[in-house]
């Protein structure tokens, strides 16, 4: 909506002229940080050209300064660029990029995100089976971290892709695990998407029945 707008491009704007000060000062985390948030803020803008030119500056940027951890975010930023438009398979070179260099640097919320991203991306070329794999193994790291909104996620995510196998009894009690989690950190919106998912659920097994 409009008032989302105009927040990221005042943010936008903010992150700009903090780059500024970055380059003349020659910072470069902070180059790297601004960098990030402008490919992010053009992202949700749905500007995906100028997203991809600015996180292709970041990822020479990294390479040049030799910072694994930007250039994994670059590749992370190309990754979900590629996907929004629908191009799975260039999405999934940059998010493989992505998750290995994050395991060398080993932030395990980070590479959990990653598998919940490839895990969606999965989902979307309709190889089921590998995105469950991405899941399993985003719910094994939000469980050991203590993640609850993270853990929410990878359950309904989990539970979507069941849902397409037609494995429904499962698919529910990943739903019902989402719902309970959601419920303890009172997110509304993971709330109401959980009992959507577990309707879905109860209607096709009503339905093979």
């Amino acid at each position: 909506n409009r008032s989302t707008e105009v927040t990221y491009l005042l943010a936008m704007y903010i992150i700009k002229k903090s780059l500024e000060i970055s380059n003349k000062s020659n910072y470069h985390y902070g180059t790297f940080s601004a960098l990030f948030g402008i490919a992010q803020s053009y992202f949700y803008l749905d500007s995906l050209e100028q997203s991809e030119k600015i996180s292709h500056q970041l990822l020479n940027l990294a390479r040049e300064k030799d910072s694994i951890k930007h250039e994994a975010k670059a590749y992370f930023q190309l990754g979900n660029i590629f996907r929004k438009r629908g191009n799975s398979d260039s999405a999934l070179v940059f998010m493989s990029k992505a998750i290995e260099l994050k395991k060398t640097i080993g932030n395990q919320p980070d590479i959990a995100n990653t598998y919940n991203s490839i895990g969606q991306i999965y989902y979307d070329m309709a190889d089921y089976q590998k995105s469950i794999d991405c899941y399993t193994n985003a719910i094994k790291i939000r469980e050991s971290i203590n993640d609850p909104l993270g853990l929410a996620i990878a359950y309904y995510n989990f539970g979507r892709t069941l849902t397409n196998i037609g494995n429904y009894q499962l698919a529910l009690e990943q739903f019902q695990k989402a719902l309970k989690t959601f419920e303890q950190i009172n997110d509304q919106e993971g709330i109401a998407n959980s009992c959507n998912g577990i309707g879905m659920v109860y209607e096709n097994l009503s339905q093979s029945t």
